[in-house]
C-alpha cells in the first residue's frame, strides 16, 4: 500500500525547471535542485494532489531555457512572461526599469535603462566598451548586443562573433535574441564573464567607480 502523494516538489536553482523525483540535477541545465513547497489553498478551498507518472508524455525540451525572475513575495524562479508567481500567485507586475552587468575581471558594470541597446565588442568606432574590452584577444571587434526594450525585456544578441558567446553555458546562435533573466551569466570568449542583474528601481544616482555606460 503506498502513502500519500509527496506535496513539495523540485526545481531547478538556476532556470526553474520542474525536476522529476528521480533526477539528481536540472536536466536542462545540470543546475542544482532545491525543495519548494506548494502554495497554501484558498479559504475553503479543499487541498488536492496529482502524481505525475513516470511513463506519462512530457512535452519536449525547448532548445532555449526560458528567462526567469525571482518573485519578491515566496523568493519562487517563475518565467519572466508571466504575470504572476505560479506559487503563491504574487503579481510579478514590478516591471524592470534598468539592467545591470557586472562583468569579471575588475568588476566592469554596464548598465542600461528602458530603450536603451549598447554593442560590446573591441572596436572604438562600433562599441562604447572598447577601451575595456579590448584587453581581451578572444573578444571580437562587434561580438555581441545588449538590449533593454521599452516594455522592460532584457536581452542578448550573438554579433557572429569569432569565439561565440554564452548564457547560462549554452552558446547562442548568431544574431538571435536571447531573453534575460534576473542571475543569469554570460560569458564572451573564454576569459569574460558577467552576471545579469534586472532592477525594478532606478540605479542609484551620483558618481559610480565601478559605472561604465558613459
Amino acid at each position: 500500500m503506498t502513502g500519500p502523494a509527496s506535496t513539495t516538489y523540485r526545481i531547478c536553482n538556476d532556470c526553474g525547471h520542474r525536476a522529476a523525483d528521480s533526477d539528481t540535477v536540472c536536466r536542462i541545465d545540470g543546475g542544482r535542485l532545491i525543495t519548494m513547497d506548494p502554495p497554501p489553498p484558498s479559504a475553503g478551498e479543499p487541498t488536492t494532489t496529482r502524481s505525475l507518472p513516470m511513463d506519462e508524455p512530457r512535452p519536449p525540451v525547448s532548445a532555449d531555457p526560458p528567462a526567469t525572475v525571482t518573485c519578491r513575495e515566496c523568493g519562487a524562479a517563475v518565467e519572466a512572461s508571466a504575470d504572476r508567481c505560479t506559487r503563491c500567485l504574487a503579481s510579478l507586475a514590478r516591471a524592470t526599469i534598468a539592467m545591470r552587468i557586472m562583468f569579471q575581471p575588475d568588476q566592469y558594470v554596464i548598465t542600461l535603462r528602458r530603450g536603451e541597446r549598447t554593442v560590446l565588442g573591441r572596436d572604438p568606432e562600433l562599441s562604447p566598451h572598447a577601451a575595456y574590452l579590448s584587453r581581451f584577444p578572444n573578444v571580437s571587434r562587434r561580438h555581441a548586443s545588449l538590449s533593454l526594450d521599452s516594455d522592460g525585456r532584457a536581452s542578448i544578441r550573438d554579433e557572429y562573433s569569432t569565439n561565440w558567446t554564452l548564457h547560462r553555458a549554452e552558446r547562442l546562435v548568431p544574431g538571435h535574441e536571447r531573453e534575460l533573466g534576473d542571475g543569469d551569466r554570460i560569458r564572451l570568449g573564454a576569459d569574460l564573464s558577467g552576471e545579469v542583474r534586472l532592477l525594478a528601481h532606478e540605479p542609484p544616482a551620483g558618481p559610480d567607480p565601478t559605472r561604465s555606460d558613459r
